[in-house]
């Protein structure tokens, strides 16, 4: 799990963003780095690494973003380890709106909402 920030929620929507940070946590899941600085050294997509692809994402969507930190999980991880959350979008500290992966069940989801405030939709 990777955070990424933005300056404003609207980022968040947009697809680019969402293939950007997905891929981030593909190198995480993959290189397992001690920290961000670690994170940010390691190769990225197209010969660039992590940090020279986040600068280039700043440019595309213009608007500064930044990797603030990532935890990852090994193992098995319980009733939860077939499932997966797709994203979190936060407005502050709030959650605002919770998406089920695609790919996986959106009971997973459902799961996680007990940790989320009811106002959270889910989608």
């Amino acid at each position: 799990m990777v955070e990424v920030n933005s300056e404003t929620d609207f980022v968040a929507k947009n697809a680019d963003f969402q293939a950007f940070v997905k891929a981030v946590a593909d190198v995480i899941a993959d290189k397992n780095p001690a920290d961000v600085a670690a994170l940010l050294a390691l190769p990225f997509e197209g010969g660039l690494t992590v940090a020279d692809a986040l600068r280039d994402k700043i440019l595309v969507i213009g608007e500064n973003l930044s990797i603030r930190r990532f935890v990852r999980y090994e193992g098995d991880c319980g009733p939860m380890s077939t499932a997966a959350v797709g994203s979190v979008c936060w407005s502050g500290s709030r959650p605002t709106r919770l998406q089920a992966d695609p790919m996986h069940s959106k009971n997973a989801a459902r799961m996680w909402r007990c940790r989320l405030p009811r106002s959270t939709p889910l989608t």
